[in-house]
């Protein structure tokens, strides 16, 4: 999306559960930032349903799995998650900033306090996969011990 829009990328980093793709500094209008940020989400879905006619071959049922699961976590408006971003380039062209910035820490808040609750769930059940409780860590450490200012 970035490259459909002539967004210049800065660099991006391969981090342990996920890719961080920055752009170059400058202005960039909310709703372009909406289009990049749900372009992943598009980009998996699509990909998923290109591979949907070969399903019949047990990786391909993997690599439609996983890339409908990661569109469906992308998906959830949590500030360092796709759907988080775009969520926020909504709430910049809806509201004032700091009302739009409020609103996204509490709406992000609740939703890794649930899908903590649904980790603990899993770990608790699942004979022990943590897998989950550990996404919930680097999602609360990444939106809360780090700075957004140069995203809000």
């Amino acid at each position: 999306m970035m490259h459909i829009l002539h967004v210049e990328v800065e660099s991006i980093t391969i981090h342990f559960f996920g890719a961080d793709i920055r752009r170059r500094p400058g202005e960039l209008s909310y709703t372009a930032d909406l289009a990049i940020s749900l372009g992943g989400i598009i980009a998996n879905s699509a990909a998923a349903l290109l591979i949907l006619p070969f399903s019949f071959f047990p990786v391909a049922k993997l690599f439609i799995f996983c890339n409908i699961t990661l569109a469906v976590m992308n998906l959830l408006p949590i500030r360092s998650l796709d759907g988080g971003e775009a969520l926020a380039a909504f709430l910049m062209l809806v509201l004032p900033r700091h009302l739009g910035e409020k609103l996204l820490r509490g709406v992000s808040f609740v939703f890794i306090f649930l899908l903590w609750c649904a980790a603990v769930y899993i770990l608790m059940f699942s004979g022990g996969n943590p897998s989950l409780f550990f996404i919930c860590i680097y999602l609360f450490s990444s939106i809360f011990l780090s700075n957004h200012g140069d995203y809000i």
